[in-house]
């Protein structure tokens, strides 16, 4: 994929940089040469409404020029300028100032524009001013005190006051003494029964 658009670059490249040769090149005439020119001209221009007056003539000989103009002036007086040209002098005028009695017509001044008084801006009224609002702490609340659900017992546990004599450990435990030589003697002893050796009156059991 990359060498295609590489090689599609490089076509695109080769049509943008190729000269475009057309095929029936049109032939530019070369521009006529007069190497004399000559030439004369010359217009005037009378307004009587807007009191615009002036003329200028001027001809070519070669290269040699020569020509004058004229125009009235504002003040009524015409102003004349002659003038030449030529490849050693250069350019030279002569300027004279002459009165025609041409009265120029009056120049219309603008009326002027009416002056908008600016109006001023308006004065708002300030905003009122608010007594600070104090601040309140916030309420501080106490526990309910505490009610037994049940009534106090009668007869309370601190009416029986405690009895050291009683406490576990304090009176030591005294085992009691019992006398094995003690015992009564017998109704009939067995001494009274003299032991007989002769005696056969014991009954005979079978082993």
């Amino acid at each position: 994929m990359a060498l295609l658009n590489a090689a599609l670059f490089a076509a695109c490249l080769c049509l943008a940089s190729a000269q475009v040769i057309p095929r029936n090149p049109a032939v530019v005439a070369p521009e006529p040469y007069d190497p004399h020119p000559q030439y004369s001209y010359s217009y005037a221009v009378q307004d009587p409404v807007t009191g615009d007056t002036k003329q200028q003539q001027e001809s070519r000989d070669g290269d040699v020029v020569q020509g004058s103009y004229s125009l009235v002036e504002a003040d009524g007086s015409l102003r004349t300028v002659e003038y030449t040209a030529d490849p050693v002098n250069g350019f030279n005028a002569v300027v004279s100032n002459s009165a025609t009695g041409i009265v120029s017509a009056p120049v219309k001044s603008a009326a002027p524009a009416p002056v908008i008084a600016a109006k001023a801006a308006p004065v708002y009224a300030p905003a009122p001013v608010y007594p600070a609002v104090p601040k309140v702490a916030a309420p501080v609340y106490k526990a309910a005190p505490y009610k037994a659900a049940y009534p106090a017992a009668a007869y309370p546990y601190s009416a029986h006051p405690y009895n050291a004599a009683y406490a576990y450990g304090a009176t030591p435990y005294a085992a009691p003494a019992y006398s094995y030589g003690a015992a009564p003697a017998a109704a009939y002893p067995y001494s009274a029964y003299p032991y007989s050796a002769g005696y056969s009156g014991y009954p005979k059991y079978a082993y």
